[in-house]
């Protein structure tokens, strides 16, 4: 349960059901500390999360494992503690796995950190040499820090080593059926629909995004950009086709992009629905123009 609230951005009520847990005596285990140290980095709980890390020693006993520490350096690196990240990596009574590394591969992402995120590249393809997100993870760092070298460089590796990316794509049901999209997928029959729908929306957003940044005296740089992912394609066949007012859930295999993630809070403001999105790291629940990951993902 602690680990359910958690993975939905309820991290807060993740870490109350802990405490109620512990005060009525309930031992937690080390399953449950993994469950509450990933709410507390989904939720941006830094110093609860470091304090339930130390009582997990002091007071329970428990030695922590490979699946504690990769929470605890998610926690800092989410947190931009990136130095700290590395110190407790450094530190470790055990030896470093693929998920610590990678945690901490995922936080230079965030925080657009390239020299540290090539130490974590270095050590986590040592570990896991065909696990095709590391690759993907670099080369987007690469790719923020306007270096097309490095971004070259890392398609070179995964040529050379035949390892391809999955490619993007999202998927709703309705009326029992699967509907699956692709990133500037055009084979749907109601294409034409979706497209339009689409592009009604994103006029809608960028009005609103450029609004605002008015407002915040920052530069008017549209919103959306050229290529189309696959989950603005699920979410606008899917108000063609619920009825107002209705949740609509999508499922998607990657990562949500930022500008993704601002288009489906805009358009939840604009339309009044609630849209469901699980990506690969969590559940956002986005409604009213607020996600529930509170844009800590």
């Amino acid at each position: 349960v602690i680990g359910g609230y958690g993975i939905h951005g309820e991290g807060e009520t993740a870490v109350e059901l802990f405490d109620v847990m512990v005060r009525s005596g309930v031992r937690p285990d080390r399953t449950v500390f993994v469950s509450v140290l990933s709410a507390c980095s989904h939720a941006g709980l830094t110093e609860k999360g470091l304090q339930y890390f130390d009582d997990m020693q002091r007071k329970y006993g428990l030695q922590p494992g490979p699946e504690h520490y990769s929470c605890l350096v998610d926690l800092l690196g989410r947190a931009g503690r990136l130095k700290e990240a590395m110190y407790l990596i450094d530190s470790m009574k055990v030896k470093p796995d693929g998920a610590v590394w990678g945690a901490l591969l995922g936080a230079c992402k965030i925080h657009r950190n390239v020299e540290l995120a090539e130490v974590a590249f270095r050590h986590v393809i040592e570990l896991e040499p065909t696990n095709i997100g590391y690759y993907v993870l670099l080369s987007n760092v690469y790719s923020d820090a306007k270096n097309l070298e490095g971004v070259l460089k890392v398609r070179v590796m995964m040529r050379d080593r035949k390892l391809r990316k999955d490619p993007g794509c999202s998927y709703v049901e309705y009326k029992g059926k699967m509907h699956l999209f692709y990133s500037g997928d055009t084979s749907h029959p109601q294409s034409k629909e979706i497209y339009r729908m689409l592009d009604e929306l994103e006029t809608l957003v960028n009005e609103i995004h450029q609004s605002d940044h008015k407002c915040q005296g920052k530069s008017e740089e549209p919103l959306v950009g050229a290529s189309v992912h696959s989950e603005k394609l699920a979410i606008a066949f899917s108000l063609l086709n619920t009825r107002p007012g209705t949740d609509i859930t999508i499922m998607k295999n990657l990562r949500v992009c930022l500008d993704c993630h601002v288009f489906f809070k805009l358009v939840s403001k604009i339309v009044n629905r609630q849209f469901i999105v699980r990506d690969a790291t969590r559940f956002h629940r986005f409604k009213n123009g607020v996600c529930s990951c509170k844009d800590y993902w």
